[in-house]
């Protein structure tokens, strides 16, 4: 067992790009971190080693050990992870607090709710806002519903941490559509630069556009080379937008539109396997 000055133990399952950073900056905050390789692809199991994660192997070491538990998986997976957890925390009677920390939509969520509380454990909804670089500095992590107040003095040492009330969906409405607005701002930029790539002329317009937009290519640097890595994902969040959007009968014509644009990119495999270092590289990509 890994020797730790904070008494805290924090179960993140499992560590992608982003709970490798958020696992990486409790651990220096002396926060013992673990999750369980078994049943993990190569990939993640890397990732925990690689962020210093202890690996405890099993679910059931997990529930034994861990005082909160992050599931930080993808929304597809997200029910079965709470499932399995809940059916151990009935097992051995005991509870640690489950956060989920996915991009799922508030529906989802109130599932995931009702499987945690259904046994006596507790939950809270988050989400982070933000990527992963430098998430301690540049990510707001954002909670919702009404056992917070502790997770929030334990994390907030660490992370900047907004409550967004007491409505345990909260901070997934929160997350999807703080999503909508930058999410289609790329997806606008992209379907421009398939148009201008079309005419011929996309070093020509992106010139003026930087020109005339300057502050709005400044706020691209944050996310848009993040899309040739992540541009499945940037689709499963759309849809989760489009979803929760569709359910409350509100308008939802821009989710749908980033949704279809970011899933032809990935169909004609525009972005696959490009290394970018800039917004100029990614929307360079798209000349014929």
């Amino acid at each position: 067992m890994t020797k730790s000055i904070n008494n805290t133990c924090i179960a993140i399952l499992y560590p992608g790009d982003m709970g490798q950073a958020i696992a990486k900056e409790l651990i220096s905050a002396h926060f013992r971190v673990i999750s369980a390789s078994n049943g993990r692809s190569t990939n993640t199991i890397e990732r925990i080693k690689n962020a210093g994660i202890e690996d405890v192997k099993t679910i059931e070491n997990i529930v034994k050990e861990a005082n909160y538990i992050i599931s930080l998986t993808n929304a597809e997976a997200s029910i079965s992870v709470a499932e399995i957890v809940a059916t151990e925390m009935e097992l051995q009677k005991k509870y640690p607090v489950f956060i989920d920390m996915n991009s799922n939509n508030p529906q989802t969520v109130s599932k995931i709710h009702k499987i945690i509380t259904k046994t006596k454990g507790l939950f809270i909804n988050a989400a982070v806002l933000g990527n992963s670089h430098k998430v301690a500095t540049n990510a707001k992590i954002i909670v919702s519903g009404t056992n917070t107040k502790q997770f929030i003095d334990i994390i907030g040492q660490v992370f900047h941490v907004k409550n967004v009330g007491s409505d345990i969906t909260s901070a997934s409405a929160f997350k999807l559509l703080f999503a909508m607005v930058n999410k289609s701002i790329n997806g606008l930029f992209f379907e421009t630069m398939i148009a201008a790539s079309h005419y011929g002329f996309i070093d020509e317009l992106n010139n003026e556009l930087e020109l005339f937009l300057p502050g709005t290519y400044q706020d691209l640097i944050k996310t848009t080379p993040t899309y040739p890595q992540h541009i499945k994902r940037r689709i499963t969040e759309m849809d989760e937008l489009v979803k929760m959007l569709k359910t409350e009968n509100l308008p939802f014509h821009y989710a749908l539109s980033a949704k279809e644009i970011f899933e032809q990119i990935d169909k004609e495999k525009i972005l696959e396997d490009k290394t970018v270092h800039s917004v100029r590289d990614v929307f360079n990509i798209f000349k014929k």
